[in-house]
């Protein structure tokens, strides 16, 4: 971890608004991959691509990133290029490969329409499919530059609106699931997430 702790160390000169976003994210990350079950590799992979999803934007004008008002074309193309350019940084070290394939990945969306390579479904690498939920989630939660944060009850809504679309519809129902431990979270139940989102599997308690 003490190259990944350099790295991240390098994104120090970011935007004041980043301060904490790619720590809650990797929290995130990590949660869910418990959630599901997955090896302690696998977690441990989540952990270091959480902390550094965002170390391709050290490429990106910081003028862009502090906008206040919405990007033009050509300023949203530039901040797309960000997941390829840490992909770049991050093959430089062998042992950093796996990492840098989550984090290209990590903007793919579900229906095929994501960037930078149009993967669908199960053609996106699993942990990318966790990692955009969680830096979804935080984007949603945090302030930005153009906006305050819409806050975590609209978070909620925008996951399951999107599931099966942008997200992986499996990862937004382990990742609800453990919502309420977040701080200022909600529970979810099975019960209420049917109703909210009912194609998804969510399937309704039995009455005992």
């Amino acid at each position: 971890m003490d190259k990944v702790k350099a790295l991240s160390e390098a994104m120090s000169g970011q935007p004041d608004w980043m301060d904490g976003h790619s720590i809650r994210v990797m929290e995130y990350a990590v949660e869910i991959g418990k959630a599901m079950g997955l090896s302690a590799k696998s977690i441990e992979t989540l952990r270091m691509a959480g902390l550094l999803h965002d170390i391709g934007k050290v490429d990106t004008c910081a003028s862009v990133l502090e906008k206040r008002g919405g990007l033009t074309s050509t300023e949203f193309e530039l901040v797309k290029l960000h997941p390829v350019h840490g992909a770049e940084i991050l093959c430089q070290s062998d042992t950093l490969s796996l990492v840098a394939q989550v984090i290209r990945h990590h903007h793919e969306r579900y229906d095929g329409t994501g960037y930078p390579d149009g993967l669908k479904d199960d053609g996106i690498p699993f942990l990318s499919r966790i990692l955009y939920v969680a830096d979804a989630f935080d984007s949603m939660t945090a302030d930005r530059p153009y906006r305050k944060a819409p806050g975590k009850d609209y978070a909620v809504s925008e996951l399951i609106r999107c599931a099966g679309t942008q997200f992986d519809p499996g990862v937004v129902w382990e990742f609800l699931k453990i919502a309420g431990d977040f701080p200022s979270g909600r529970e979810y139940s099975a019960d209420s997430l049917a109703d909210l989102a009912p194609g998804l599997p969510f399937k309704k308690q039995k009455p005992v």
